[in-house]
């Protein structure tokens, strides 16, 4: 009984070792068409076609074409300022001749 009692204790052991000396896969330093479209939940066309628009900048490797994760980032940020700035213009109202702000809608997303 101690014997398999042991063997038990081993083989815990080993199997806690194994799964801490699991490596976690470094993040890759460019993303394809397909990784870029998954990090933005957009389709990879979109991504592409953002590309060619000059919208998203882009690392050409010979024919291929990759994405910093820094640059998507950076775009992320840019499109979220330029709406949000874009929602903090007053919008203006007419009723019964009298013009009036109506609510600022950037303040309900946080901008």
């Amino acid at each position: 009984m101690a014997a398999i009692e042991q063997r038990f204790r081993e083989m815990i052991r080993e199997e806690i070792r194994s799964a801490l000396a699991v490596e976690q896969k470094p993040e890759p330093l460019l993303l394809d068409l397909t990784e870029a479209g998954e990090l933005l939940s957009v389709p990879a066309s979109w991504i592409a076609a953002a590309a060619r628009r000059g919208e998203i900048p882009v690392v050409r490797l010979g024919h291929h074409v990759r994405f910093r994760k820094s640059d998507l980032d950076q775009f992320i940020e840019q499109q979220r300022h330029e709406q949000c700035t874009a929602l903090e213009l007053p919008k203006m109202r007419r009723q019964n001749g009298e013009t009036k702000d109506t609510q600022r809608p950037a303040r309900r997303l946080g901008c």
